[in-house]
């Protein structure tokens, strides 16, 4: 059983408060099956920038009559490494930017679902890990893909004695198509933009790398598949 609390005295975050508590069950004693839950709560002032903020372009000065609230279940069984968690998030008078690039805030409560996997599987030297997305957000302040996944593939052995490991692997991913967050150099912020969709394209980097004790040496090729598949990503 884990708990926390975290309460803000003073300052531009005065009163906000963060809590936490988990709580982890181990199924037999030597068992590798755990289940548990954790649940956190924010009550939460809005980022500065969302309160004030001027330059040649913009000017606001808002005072947010409420402070943001987020509740976050986490239910989870886990088998070694092999994870399976639901989250649900839910958000009241949450404070964003929006398609008009000034601070909105919505009064409605938003419940975002989301399902998640964790397998990976071992065979002497390959391994594979394998992390999948079900998502849905019931408001369109949140925008999420429905699905999301990402599979990592790679072959290690030992080199020169097995003083150094020598890795080889690739990295695919893949998301369904979703109106992605467009992103604001001037305020270096990410706003809800309804006209652009992105995803439904297929990522695909390579690599290789060395590790001798604590150092690393790695070369990446990225997105090998760019505008093979087109180029709406």
């Amino acid at each position: 059983i884990h708990a926390r609390i975290s309460y803000t005295l003073g300052g531009y975050n005065q009163n906000d408060l963060n809590t936490g508590a988990e709580v982890s069950l181990k199924l037999g004693k030597n068992s590798k099956h755990k289940i548990g839950a954790s649940i956190q709560f924010y009550y939460l002032s809005p980022d500065y920038i969302m309160t004030s903020f001027s330059d040649n372009h913009h000017y606001w000065e808002i005072q947010w009559p409420k402070k943001q609230k987020i509740v976050q279940l986490n239910p989870y069984w886990q088998w070694g490494e092999y994870k399976v968690e639901m989250n649900y998030y839910m958000l009241h008078h949450f404070v964003y930017l929006s398609d008009s690039l000034t601070p909105k805030v919505s009064n409605d409560y938003t419940n975002v679902f989301q399902v998640h996997l964790y397998a990976p599987f071992y065979l002497k030297g390959f391994g594979v890990k394998t992390n999948l997305y079900l998502q849905y957000a019931n408001k369109q302040i949140i925008q999420v893909p429905v699905f999301a996944g990402r599979l990592d593939f790679f072959y290690r052995f030992g080199i020169f004695k097995n003083k150094a490991k020598l890795q080889f692997g690739f990295n695919a991913a893949y998301n369904t198509s979703y109106y992605g967050y467009g992103y604001y150099p001037l305020l270096r912020q990410f706003y809800l933009q309804t006209k652009v969709k992105t995803g439904n394209y297929f990522y695909f980097d390579i690599y290789a790398a060395i590790q001798v004790q604590r150092i690393s040496i790695f070369f990446n090729v990225n997105h090998v598949l760019c505008g093979l598949l087109g180029r709406d990503y």
